[in-house]
């Protein structure tokens, strides 16, 4: 299987992996496969033999030896091991040890065309797992409202192992004994990264356990004057643009106002972008949640901050973030691209008093110019 593989899913061009190559793991696993080991299990202290492709591979190790893996016989149809040798002894295991390599040596395989059914069938010559079972604590419970927070934020920890301990840290680094000590509800007033882990005698600490938690920013209200209903919109077409980020590439074909956040009006496929923009009407102080849905891509900026990124080719998806608002007005700004097919424009909120909807036209308004 591993001849096969290493025959038939790699080729010497640009679509020669035939997979995710993930950071150079499948070049590693042909790599090694074509030597004749792999390690199948990251950790253990050998290699699982396979089949080599090359005659002769020696490996020159940083401690000043060589290994050398001889297969002798070997051809594209000899892909099984009849018997194999180390350092000059019969050697029946299916895996080699790591320190077989390190120590230097040589072991040789003898290749042929069908396999040996009694070359590494007893138990004692297959890879083996680990006979050590560890045990370890439980991680702790967790209990809070929200990861993100206005003010401040409580978070209670819990175990159901008798006699555990629990130590945290509040800026991501890995908790140890010497952390601080979980003994009443944890309260935070600014960003943290709440990191714990669960202590217990006799048994190996819990995994950690990690919450990332940001605190809401409160925009203040601004002064407006003399504003209409709707925002104004600056309507572009342009091929190439692939972004509603980069669409003042494309020119601008018309201005207007809408009364709400949409792009009904464009009714064919043509690239098309939208720049809108005016103010919206806040009821209340408070925090808010805003959700825009787009397709192709869209970004919502409220006074000016970049609150929700959803740019980029993609279906129609839809994201969300919370923000603090102060009562009163506050400029909003939607920047829109469509590459074409199928359109979708939805900017959504939901807060104090405000049930979740699309923002409706009475709270959206423009300065008049």
């Amino acid at each position: 299987m591993v001849r096969q593989i290493l025959s038939t899913l790699y080729a010497n061009d640009p679509e020669g992996i035939d997979g995710n190559e993930d950071c150079g793991q499948m070049s590693a696993w042909y790599v090694m496969s074509a030597m004749g080991i792999y390690s199948v299990t990251p950790g253990m202290d050998y290699y699982v033999i396979g089949s080599p492709v090359f005659d002769k591979v020696t490996i020159n190790l940083e401690n000043g030896n060589t290994f050398e893996i001889l297969a002798n016989n070997n051809n594209d149809k000899n892909v099984y091991i009849q018997s194999a040798q180390l350092n000059g002894k019969t050697y029946s295991k299916t895996y080699l040890k790591h320190t077989d390599i390190m120590n230097g040596g040589k072991i040789v395989f003898e290749m042929g065309s069908s396999p040996n059914k009694e070359w590494g069938v007893r138990k004692e010559d297959r890879p083996y797992s680990s006979e050590k079972k560890i045990k370890y604590a439980k991680s702790p419970n967790l209990d809070f409202s929200d990861i993100m927070f206005l003010d401040s934020r409580t978070i209670t920890l819990s175990s159901t192992d008798p006699g555990a301990k629990i130590y945290f840290t509040l800026d991501g680094t890995e908790p140890t004994e010497r952390s601080e000590h979980y003994s009443q509800p944890i309260t935070i007033t600014k960003a943290s990264v709440l990191k714990t882990k669960s202590f217990v005698d006799g048994i190996a600490p819990s995994y950690p356990l990690t919450i990332h938690f940001k605190k809401i920013e409160m925009l203040e209200a601004v002064y407006a004057s003399e504003l209409k209903s709707g925002v104004t919109y600056k309507y572009r077409e342009g091929r190439g643009v692939m972004s509603a980020r980069d669409q003042e590439a494309a020119p601008i074909l018309d201005t207007g106002v809408l009364e709400t956040f949409n792009v009904d009006a464009i009714k064919d496929d043509r690239p098309f972008g939208y720049q809108l923009e005016g103010h919206i009407k806040v009821p209340k102080t408070g925090v808010y949640t805003f959700y825009l849905e787009a397709n192709d891509g869209a970004i919502l900026y409220l006074n000016g901050k970049e609150i929700i990124d959803n740019d980029g080719g993609h279906r129609a998806q839809r994201l969300d973030s919370k923000i603090g608002l102060k009562k009163g007005w506050h400029p909003i700004k939607v920047e829109y691209f469509q590459q074409g097919l199928a359109k979708s424009l939805f900017v959504i909120w939901e807060g104090p008093g405000v049930e979740k909807m699309e923002l409706p036209k009475s709270v959206l308004f423009h300065k008049k110019k």
